[in-house]
């Protein structure tokens, strides 16, 4: 199964996270919240049942430019809201056994990221 999501890459960078987290405890918790809302009417007409077996994950980032750290970009809002509205089971170790990151240069009204789950056996 495969989920697009169109969305700016900022919200979804460690970076970014850490130094909202720093500036204020509060406002971090408030922007998470946001993205959380805004990832659901994303993902949620794409998701049929619940993701309930062992998965690998593939995500294609969709960055615009290459001025970016590929391993500051987390998936960690997305799997958190699929679980919280009872689209994925879990996302502990018991149910996404890898993850796999790559990426595309696209322009910037393409950015986001498209996450394939492939079933294991």
């Amino acid at each position: 199964m495969k989920i697009k999501i169109n969305h700016e890459i900022l919200d979804f960078n460690l970076n970014e996270v850490v130094r909202q987290a720093r500036a204020s405890k509060y406002g971090s918790a408030s922007k998470k919240k946001k993205l959380m809302r805004d990832l659901y009417f994303q993902i949620k007409p794409q998701v049929k049942g619940v993701l309930s077996g062992k998965y690998h994950i593939n995500a294609l980032w969709l960055v615009p430019s290459k001025n970016r750290d590929l391993d500051n970009l987390l998936l960690k809002a997305i799997l958190d809201c699929m679980q919280e509205n009872g689209m994925l089971v879990n996302d502990n170790l018991n149910h996404i056994v890898s993850i796999n990151h790559s990426f595309e240069v696209v322009k910037k009204d393409k950015q986001g990221v498209e996450i394939e789950f492939v079933e294991v056996a």
